[in-house]
């Protein structure tokens, strides 16, 4: 929590002028002149939000003495005394604090207490879903402390000598200092001192006490111990936040002091208004304000929250946040000189806050850009979600689990979403068992892999019919392991924190431009320790928080900017032939006298009906024509028999034809090779036996069941394929005239 003290902005308004005149004229002309010129300030000035009152979170640890007190009252046999001091002293501290009601007091010496209270109450002993129990890990921080010690003791036994008696008293004088500390930065906020002397203690009738057996009185010690607390609060009370003018009624003035802080009916405080801080020119640090004195009030009332005072003598403008600080006076007197008041201007310490410059006024914000207008305005725009996992300690099958809490929280946002899960993949994803689980050799399972090895995102988005692509990732998960073993403050625990940092974009289908991006991170923590052991799922939690994260920054740049429209799908034409190397069979024919002869040309055979697929998903066969958006993409050419084809090729934006090779597999080759050695024997002109046709007959019903056509050379210098199914037989008596044939 931020130090901040509030200066009254009517402290502006009282600015002290001085001129040769009468002096009663003065007053007159003093008013209305500060007022016009705060008036002015106050226009010339830009308006800034006022910061919200907070009280300061502060801690005090257990008071401490030097050791050169400690060790000289252990001397004089006095550390019994000094202990109850100091005891008493740490039970009332945080009383006379809280009752100040300007400082939050935060855990300090009770901690170990504190701590195993939450985790009894966070052991599953307690209803978990009770909102009002105690949650562990949420102690609110420790901003400032109030570093304590005590730099003097003495413990005097003075003889008195009073109408023949001889008595003894004991007077014991107590110093201390006390530093608030600004924890983060080590840096000393404030420091007082206070002395309660002999002086205070003859004042008090239980300071007087006979000596029994060389020690006090409980009361005396206890009231020591009440006194030192009750003076601490109060000088800290009065120097971080010094009493201020709650608010005016006519000649009642209400003062934000109440019972216990000091003040008591009959005193007098004088007021004053703040003026412009006041800056070190060497350091720039703030040292104060320049302030005005602008009358004094008498109280006449304490309460236990505030004091009333009536205003004695003049007002000079006595508003609500002037200060007001006590004085030694016993009456308000007659009206002091306005001459000498206007010289009287002075700086206090600390009336603006210490530990921060004055911020220059903030530039308004500037005007957002409007949202863009889409040509279709009034249709949904459609984001299919990917989840990537890059951090090797978390299952990437927990993906699934941040796409689902990411879905869930974008419900409200500016598009819809879709899933490749629920869009694309096969049901047997679903389970593992039951209906859903399909058949054990089911290929679509085998298909779902296809889809993850061949496309990008960006293209199965494309495929799935979506506007933009959303990818989130699970970037990275740290883990810190904190060990704390405090014996002062009897604290043992063991704290394990994981942090989960997860990043999202939203890309263009087009071309893959980032239109959005973010990031989110999540933090949980588990602690150990005061005899309770917790084990709990972290990640799940993790995940959930980092998507509600994402899903809210999304929503915020829909509520603001917006999302540009998709870039238009543009098209090009790829045509894919696939060809065999280097399988040809020799022409047979029959002669005039019904004998099967090798003729002398051979044919080369090519294969149709190798299957095409295009970034995962099967488009057609070869021969073949398909539509696909320019730029990379996967492509797959499979045949039994054949190697697989694969390799990412390039659309260009006027289409593409590729005219691929394919190779025979070993076993292909092996299958082929007994075939082809058979035709390779057979030799021109050579008159076929009846068996030879047999075998013949075989191949080519082979090669019409497998697909093959005859490449039949028609033009030497074309290298152009035409399909000529219903074309005429070249060779009317060829045995290959079943088999299709292609003229080239």
């Amino acid at each position: 929590m931020p130090f901040v003290i509030h200066a009254p902005v009517e402290s502006r308004r009282r600015a002290a002028r001085t001129a040769p005149l009468v002096h009663a004229l003065i007053a007159s002309l003093l008013a209305i002149g500060l007022a016009l010129r705060a008036d002015a300030q106050l226009d010339a000035q830009p308006k800034s939000p006022a910061t919200a009152p907070a009280k300061l979170g502060i801690a005090v640890p257990t008071l401490g003495v030097t050791p050169a007190i400690r060790a000289k009252a252990a001397q004089n046999n006095q550390s019994g005394e000094l202990d109850q001091i100091v005891q008493g002293f740490d039970g009332k501290i945080g009383a006379a604090l809280a009752g100040t009601r300007k400082f939050e007091l935060r855990v300090h010496t009770d901690l170990d207490r504190v701590l195993r209270e939450q985790q009894i109450q966070d052991s599953g002993n307690y209803d978990l879903s009770d909102p009002s129990r105690a949650k562990g890990l949420r102690l609110a921080g420790i901003p400032y402390l109030a570093l304590i010690k005590i730099n003097d003791f003495q413990d005097v036994v003075k003889t008195v000598e009073a109408l023949g008696n001889t008595m003894r008293r004991r007077e014991i004088r107590v110093s201390l200092v006390c530093d608030v500390v600004d924890v983060t930065k080590g840096t000393a906020l404030e420091s007082v001192n206070i002395t309660l002397d002999g002086q205070d203690l003859k004042n008090t009738p239980s300071g007087v006490v006979l000596e029994k057996g060389g020690d006090l009185t409980e009361a005396v010690l206890n009231d020591i111990a009440d006194r030192l607390a009750t003076q601490v609060a109060n000088r800290l009370t009065d120097v971080l936040f010094p009493a201020k003018v709650a608010a005016v009624t006519g000649s009642r003035v209400s003062v934000n002091r109440g019972d216990g802080t000091g003040i008591a009916v009959g005193q007098v405080w004088e007021v004053f208004a703040a003026g412009e801080a006041i800056t070190d020119p060497d350091t720039g640090e703030v040292l104060g304000a320049a302030e005005t004195p602008v009358g004094f009030i008498r109280i006449v009332q304490v309460l236990p929250k505030l004091s009333t005072g009536e205003v004695c003598g003049e007002n000079l403008g006595i508003a609500t946040g002037c200060i007001v600080r006590r004085t030694d006076r016993t009456s308000c007197g007659a009206a002091a000189d306005p001459l000498d008041r206007s010289a009287k201007m002075f700086m206090h310490a600390q009336d603006a806050n210490p530990t921060q410059d004055a911020k220059p006024p903030q530039d308004p914000k500037p005007t957002q850009d409007p949202k863009p207008t889409q040509a279709d305005e009034g249709k949904r725009r459609v984001a299919a979600i990917f989840v990537r996992n890059r951090e090797p300690r978390i299952d990437d099958a927990r993906v699934s689990v941040l796409e689902d809490f990411l879905i869930a929280g974008l419900d409200d946002t500016c598009f819809d979403t879709m899933s490749r899960e629920d869009t694309l993949n096969s049901v047997a994803k679903f389970a593992k068992s039951g209906p859903n689980a399909g058949a054990p050799l089911d290929p679509v399972k085998d298909l779902d892999k296809i889809l993850s090895n061949d496309a990008s995102a960006r293209q199965l988005a494309q495929m799935m019919g979506a506007d933009y692509v959303l990818v989130a990732s699970i970037t990275a998960l740290s883990i810190e392991q904190r060990k704390t073993r405090e014996a002062e403050r009897k604290v043992a625990t063991d704290v394990t924190t994981y942090t989960l940092d997860a990043t999202y974009r939203i890309l263009d289908r087009t071309d893959g431009s980032s239109i959005a991006s973010g990031s989110a991170m999540a933090t949980d923590a588990v602690r150990q320790g005061g005899g309770v052991t917790i084990e709990r799922d972290m990640v799940t939690g993790l995940l959930r928080d980092s998507a509600a994260k994402m899903a809210a920054a999304m929503r915020k740049r829909c509520e603001t900017k917006g999302l540009r429209a998709p870039s238009t799908l543009a098209e090009a034409t790829l045509e894919i032939k696939a060809t065999p190397s280097d399988l040809a069979v020799p022409d047979i024919v029959k002669d005039e006298n019904g004998n099967w002869t090798v003729a002398s040309s051979p044919y080369r055979l090519e294969a149709t009906g190798f299957l095409v697929e295009l970034d995962g998903v099967v488009v057609g066969s070869t021969p073949t024509r398909i539509q696909a958006t320019p730029g990379l993409h996967r492509l797959r050419i499979t045949r039994p028999d054949f190697e697989t084809f694969e390799k990412q090729v390039n659309i260009g934006p006027n289409g593409s034809m590729l005219e691929i090779t394919m190779r025979a597999t070993p076993e292909g080759l092996v299958r082929w090779r007994s075939m082809s050695s058979f035709l390779q024997g057979l030799k021109q002109d050579q008159q076929l036996t009846d068996a030879q046709v047999k075998v013949l007959e075989g191949y080519a019903e082979f090669f019409r069941n497998s697909k093959f056509s005859i490449d039949y050379k028609s033009d030497q210098k074309s290298d152009i394929k035409v399909d000529t199914k219903e074309a005429p037989i070249f060779q009317e008596r060829s045995l290959w005239q079943g088999v299709i044939l292609r003229e080239r």
